[in-house]
């Protein structure tokens, strides 16, 4: 170097996102270490008071230490039966599969499933190397808990967001639809779509928005702005800084019927004025 400052060096990450800026501060022959999980790529920029020149010789990469097979998964999936893929299982060919091995059990029902999104993205090659934790019943409070006799996540023994770290490359999360009561919703909803088919002179009596339909406003304007919008963006700072190098992609859920509702009964729910509030 022929000038202090003259240079930084900038490290990326692989999706060209910059990690870390190392400023060079000395003249001369310098070794610069730029010491960063995830680095795949860096460049060298000059400053304008660069007077002559510099050069750049014997660049090493150095592997991390350790195991590898130690290595806890690059993407984490976090979140609830939405995410572990509660009900998903059955293959293409109809025929019934169980469970990821250990979460269909008497001491723990979590139900991963291979078909889940997190196992597909996984299998299909386009997510790093999977730690699945979703749980299916999860609220916010149970990604912090380790071990619960009676939910989420059961017998697992490690908490969902105890499987970030450093090395964490990729997050996906999907919550809060239970701490909604959201499958509350579901069984009360179906319950009234029932009582309609029964007694359909009284529709209104039995519709889901006119019974549900306060007690689902009051959940929703709490997530809006809330003590429960307050405890969400809470826990997406905590996965940021449990995974500060990571990118972090918060998953919403899908709608059950068509936009404006589905003539005839669709999931149990018949009124197509009931589907279209249930999305």
């Amino acid at each position: 170097m022929d000038a202090a400052n003259a240079v930084s060096i900038r490290a990326f990450d692989s999706r060209g996102l910059e990690l870390v800026t190392v400023p060079v501060s000395l003249m001369g022959i310098v070794t610069v270490n730029v010491t960063h999980p995830n680095i795949a790529a860096f460049l060298v920029f000059t400053s304008g008071s660069e007077p002559a020149g510099w050069a750049i010789d014997n660049l090493t990469f150095t592997a991390p230490s350790g195991d590898p097979s130690n290595d806890a998964g690059a993407y984490v999936a976090l979140g609830d039966s939405y995410q572990s893929g509660e009900g998903a299982k059955y293959g293409s060919d109809g025929a019934e599969l169980p469970y990821i091995n250990g979460t269909d059990t008497d001491t723990n029902r979590c139900h991963r499933s291979v078909w889940a999104y997190p196992a597909l993205l996984e299998s299909r090659g386009l997510t790093p190397e999977l730690n699945f934790r979703a749980c299916s019943g999860a609220i916010m409070s149970d990604l912090s808990v380790g071990y619960s006799a009676d939910r989420p996540p059961y017998d697992d023994g490690v908490a969902q967001l105890d499987a970030l770290s450093d090395d964490t490359e990729l997050v996906t999360v999907g919550i809060v639809g239970n701490d909604l009561n959201f499958s509350g919703t579901v069984e009360s909803c179906v319950k009234y779509s029932i009582a309609n088919d029964i007694d359909t002179e009284k529709q209104y009596d039995y519709s889901c928005a006119t019974n549900l339909g306060s007690e689902v406003a009051d959940g929703i304007e709490d997530l809006r702005d809330g003590a429960l919008r307050d405890r969400l963006l809470g826990l997406y700072g905590e996965i940021r800084e449990r995974a500060p190098y990571a990118r972090v992609v918060v998953v919403s859920y899908p709608e059950f019927f068509p936009e404006d509702g589905h003539t005839g009964s669709c999931g149990w729910v018949a009124p197509p004025s009931d589907q279209a509030w249930m999305n």
